[in-house]
Order: C-alpha cells, then structure tokens, then sequence
C-alpha cells in the first residue's frame, strides 16, 4: 500500500518529468479532442502558451490541407482508443499560420 506522503512525492516526480521531457506531450480528451494539459516542449515547439493551447482543439493547431482537419485529427485520436498506438506524420500551425511537420506517437 502506497502510504499519502509516497503518493505525494510520486505526483510529484511524475510531474516533473512530464514537465521536462524531450518531446512535446499533449493530454487530449478521447472524445473531443479538446486539449487538456501540454508540457513545456509543446509550448516551445508550437509558440502558443499553456493557457492558449488549453482552449485549442488538435484541429486548430493542426495544417489547413484537409489531410490534417479537426475530423482527421479525431479519428487517429479515436484509433488509438479502439486500436492502440498509432505512429503518423502530422502538420501543426504555429499561431502566425506557419506549418511544421511533427512525427505523432499516439496512445490511449
């Protein structure tokens, strides 16, 4: 049994983790696609802040090409709930409009 204090710490430490890894971490919800959380590499690999990106879609961040649409995005999201991992190419939009290509390691 994992005593309050060990709990503690363990959030902690996964907290810490998240916060300094070397990819970009999103936190979507699985039926939406609303983000929920973003580590601090998505905020310096997109140029939106945390605050902004919380309020965002995938499909907003997402390239203009209809390969890359809010419904694309949804639908890799929903295959990995269904599926399991799913391992893609993917194009985001910095908040001037500017595309970059980015490699997506999905998991529920």
């Amino acid at each position: 049994m994992v005593k309050h204090r060990d709990a503690d710490r363990f959030q902690a430490d996964y907290q810490l983790v998240f916060e300094n890894a070397n990819e970009g971490i999103f936190v979507h919800d699985c039926e939406s696609g609303a983000i929920l959380m973003v580590n601090e590499k998505v905020v310096e690999m997109t140029g939106y802040t945390k605050a902004e990106l919380c309020r965002l879609t995938v499909g907003d961040i997402s390239g203009r090409s209809p390969a890359y649409s809010a419904a694309q995005a949804l639908r890799k999201i929903h295959a990995a709930v269904a599926q399991g991992p799913q391992i893609f190419e993917w194009v985001f939009c910095d908040p001037e409009g500017k595309e970059f290509p980015v490699e997506v390691n999905l998991k529920h």
